[in-house]
C-alpha cells in the first residue's frame, strides 16, 4: 500500500524524469557486474575501473543538468523544494572519491590477495549503498520535485527545459539518445518523448523518424504515427 504521505505527479501533465528508468537500469547493471568481479585479477579490476568512470560521468552529468536546468525553474518561482536534492548531488564528490580510492588501493597492491579481497568487498558494499540511496533519491525527485514543478509552473514553462536541449542536439545525437533510452521505456514514455521533440524541433523529428521506426514495434509505430500525426507511410524495415 502506498504511503499516505506520498504525493504523486499528474501523469497526464508534462513530466520530467522519464530518463530515470534508463538511469536506474544502468546503475543496477553495474551493481551486478561489481558483484561478480574477482578483485585479485588485475584485468578484471582494470575493466571494472573503466566502467566505474563511465558511471561517475553519467551520474555527475545527470545531476549537473538537473541542478542547472530543472532546479532553475523552481528558483525562478522562489521555491526551495529542490534544495535537499541538490545537496545530495553535492555529496557525490566525496562518495565517488571514496570508491575510487578503494579501487586505487587494490591496483597499488596487486600481490596482496587478502587486501584485494577486502577492499573489493568494501567497494561493492559502498557502491551498493550508493545505488540504493540513488533509487530513493530518484523517487524523491519524482514525488517531491515533480509535483512542486507541476504546481508552480505551466506546462509551457516546463517544456522550455527539453526544448533548449533539443535545440542544441543534432538529429544524430537525438537519435542516439532515443536508442539508449527506449529499451527502458513503455509506450507512453516513448510517445511523450517524441511529442516533446515534435513540439520543440519538428524538422528534426521528421529527419530521424525513418530510423525511429526501426527501434519500436510495428504496433508502437502505428500508434506513434497517429499520435504524432505522421502520415508519410513510413514502413518498418524488415
Amino acid at each position: 500500500m502506498a504511503s499516505k504521505m506520498t504525493t504523486y505527479p499528474d501523469v497526464t501533465r508534462y513530466c520530467f524524469y522519464r530518463v530515470h528508468k534508463f538511469l536506474s537500469a544502468f546503475l543496477a547493471g553495474f551493481e551486478q557486474k561489481v558483484a561478480v568481479v574477482d578483485f585479485t585479477n588485475a584485468e578484471e579490476v582494470a575493466k571494472i575501473t573503466d566502467e566505474f568512470c563511465n558511471v561517475k560521468d553519467l551520474v555527475f552529468s545527470h545531476a549537473h543538468f538537473e541542478d542547472q536546468n530543472i532546479h532553475q525553474l523552481l528558483r525562478d518561482k522562489k521555491s526551495h523544494a529542490h534544495e535537499m536534492i541538490e545537496s545530495e548531488h553535492h555529496d557525490h564528490d566525496a562518495i565517488f572519491e571514496n570508491m575510487a580510492s578503494l579501487l586505487q588501493e587494490i591496483k597499488n597492491n596487486p600481490s596482496d590477495i587478502n587486501l584485494c579481497k577486502q577492499k573489493g568487498y568494501e567497494f561493492y558494499l559502498e557502491y551498493r549503498k550508493f545505488y540504493g540511496d540513488t533509487l530513493l533519491h530518484l523517487h524523491n525527485e519524482e514525488t517531491i520535485l515533480l509535483p512542486e514543478l507541476q504546481r508552480v509552473c505551466l506546462d509551457e514553462e516546463l517544456r522550455t527545459v527539453d526544448a533548449a536541449t533539443y535545440k542544441i542536439l543534432t538529429p544524430e545525437q537525438m537519435l542516439g539518445m532515443l536508442k539508449t533510452a527506449f529499451p527502458n521505456f513503455n509506450y507512453w514514455d516513448k510517445e511523450a518523448f517524441l511529442i516533446s521533440i515534435k513540439l520543440a524541433q519538428p524538422d528534426k523529428l521528421t529527419e530521424i523518424w525513418p530510423e525511429v521506426v526501426k527501434i519500436v514495434s510495428i504496433e508502437e509505430m502505428n500508434r506513434l504515427s497517429a499520435a504524432l500525426e505522421i502520415h508519410e507511410g513510413v514502413k518498418k524495415a524488415g
